[in-house]
């Protein structure tokens, strides 16, 4: 498996794991973008599961410093129509500490949370592209997808990027240039390249992460 696999591992073993279908490691603490490393870099996860109230009466239980005081007093049934009444119908917890089995260390994490059917949904038609536009590039599976539906629907997003991006790129155009323009539709429902984001990350992560995108197209 890998240091780094086991890592993501350990970490994924310590959430919350409820009806949890699929694990996916991804951002720059898995892959290189292309840029000097962040020593207080988050690991970014996210939890496909079947139910997101049961899921979140879970994590409440385990986690409950995870969630701000409003959200533990409003209970699992209220984040959860939260989580699927959102734009990206995600819920998220940013900047947690998880520990590290057996070795008394702590990793900074972000992780998420999307129900299978929302993620299917997104992936097969773009609803939101928030969490589809994310699987456009390079992840890892901690877990691999749990049902036959999410794997065809994994594949049929793929799909579409390629489709699009050769819709879009002009008659002759080189490989990098093709996974530039998949990258850049995967931030196409992502606000935070309009706020916060460095404008060149799509560049960064095409660079530093060109043999993934070949494996993976």
């Amino acid at each position: 498996m890998g240091a780094a696999g086991c890592l993501f591992s350990s970490i994924a073993g310590e959430l919350p794991s409820t009806g949890v279908r699929s694990v996916i490691a991804y951002g720059s603490g898995v892959f290189d973008q292309g840029v000097a490393a962040d020593p207080g870099r988050l690991l970014d996860f996210l939890l496909v599961v079947d139910d997101a109230v049961a899921w979140h009466r879970d994590a409440l239980c385990t986690r409950p410093q995870d969630y701000s005081g409003f959200s533990r007093a409003v209970g699992p049934s209220r984040v959860a129509a939260l989580q699927r009444w959102g734009g990206g119908k995600a819920w998220f917890h940013a900047g947690v500490q998880v520990a590290l089995p057996g070795t008394g260390e702590m990793a900074g994490v972000k992780y998420g949370v999307i129900c299978t059917d929302d993620l299917i949904e997104d992936l097969e038609t773009w609803s939101t592209l928030y969490i589809s536009g994310r699987l456009h590039k390079p992840v890892r599976f901690v877990r691999a997808p749990g049902t036959a539906a999410l794997k065809s629907a994994l594949h049929t997003n793929l799909q579409h990027a390629v489709h699009t991006a050769l819709f879009l790129l002009p008659e002759q155009f080189t490989e990098k240039e093709l996974f530039t323009m998949i990258a850049a539709l995967s931030y196409s429902g992502d606000v935070r390249m309009a706020l916060a984001e460095d404008p060149r990350k799509v560049e960064n992560i095409v660079r530093g992460s060109l043999p993934h995108f070949q494996a993976l197209y």
